[in-house]
């Protein structure tokens, strides 16, 4: 799946990133690594190779520090899925 086309970014200019904003490019690169694993799980456990098992635990890895992140900006911002406070 492209994002490319969403963005309004001309196929031409798609492999400059420099002109991607910084949330786009950080959105395409979780996009990706969801993917990527997905891709990887579909592969019954006992045949990925060594180093699929070990991409897998790479990206696990990489989504869960994302994922943590996420959640303490939220508890930061006042957004942790609880009823919305009013400030005043």
């Amino acid at each position: 799946m492209s994002i490319y086309g969403q963005a309004g970014i001309p196929p031409r200019t798609a492999d400059d990133l420099s002109s991607i904003p910084c949330e786009l490019r950080l959105f395409a690169r979780i996009e990706g690594l969801v993917g990527e694993e997905a891709a990887l799980l579909a592969i019954p456990h006992e045949k990925r190779r060594r180093d699929q098992h070990e991409r897998l635990r790479a990206i696990s890895a990489e989504l869960d520090r994302i994922w943590e992140m996420l959640r303490e900006r939220a508890r930061r911002l006042g957004h942790d899925g609880g009823p919305a406070r009013s400030e005043g």
